[in-house]
């Protein structure tokens, strides 16, 4: 497997949708929890209803329908990011991925170049991650390479969106001339950066999944 990592930034976002609802309709209990606010529940009920978190409370809390989750001994926090991670390629790299998930990290941002990167983290994203839609950073022209188009390809027929950006800090990704002869089924991120595309994508799949209306979106905000 080449070095697809090195080349671009690939978030993967673990935003919640209704396919995922059922089995994401839990109460995690007497769990010690700290707030994004930096407040500490020294024990609390966090209860997640349809793949989103309905509450979090000190004591207990009602749970009828729920599956329920005994948490006593461990602690519950947001999900880390690590905003400048190198992850290797080979026969390793889902292991890794996986032992980041299990360190409680949600989010990161590897970045490099090799102009003979592969797929591999564009397929484990879909396949592995079940990741609800991918930010890529490719190079500052807002591209890839053939083997990182095919990998997207498939994600998209996994119905899974994925917005094209550029990792050059500055400068407009957008869909031009050029470009409508590559057929790449890509959502282009404009002028955001990684980061903020992101972000804008996590909002816009409450909305919608639709890729003509969340390029709509992209290039309106």
């Amino acid at each position: 497997m080449n070095a697809f990592i090195r080349l671009l930034i690939v978030v993967i976002l673990a935003v919640n949708t209704p396919r995922l609802a059922a089995a994401q309709d839990v109460a995690i209990t007497n769990a010690r929890i700290i707030v994004g606010t930096g407040q500490v529940i020294d024990s609390g009920t966090i209860v997640v209803r349809g793949g989103k978190i309905a509450s979090v409370t000190a004591g207990a809390a009602p749970t009828p329908g729920l599956r329920v989750i005994d948490a006593k001994g461990m602690t519950a926090m947001p999900g880390f990011i690590d905003s400048h991670k190198h992850v290797s390629d080979g026969p390793d790299a889902k292991g890794q991925m996986q032992s980041l998930l299990e360190a409680g990290y949600t989010t990161v941002l590897s970045g490099g170049s090799n102009a003979g990167a592969d797929g591999a983290l564009v397929d484990a994203a879909a396949t592995q991650a079940k990741a609800d839609g991918i930010v890529i950073a490719g190079f500052p022209t807002g591209s890839g390479t053939p083997a990182m188009d095919e990998a997207v390809k498939r994600a998209t027929e996994r119905g899974i969106p994925v917005v094209m950006t550029n990792r050059g800090g500055m400068g407009r990704v957008t869909e031009t001339s050029g470009r409508q002869g590559e057929k790449r089924p890509l959502i282009y991120g404009d002028n955001l950066t990684p980061q903020k595309a992101r972000v804008l994508l996590m909002l816009a799949l409450t909305a919608t999944k639709r890729p003509a209306d969340l390029q709509r979106i992209f290039e309106q905000y």
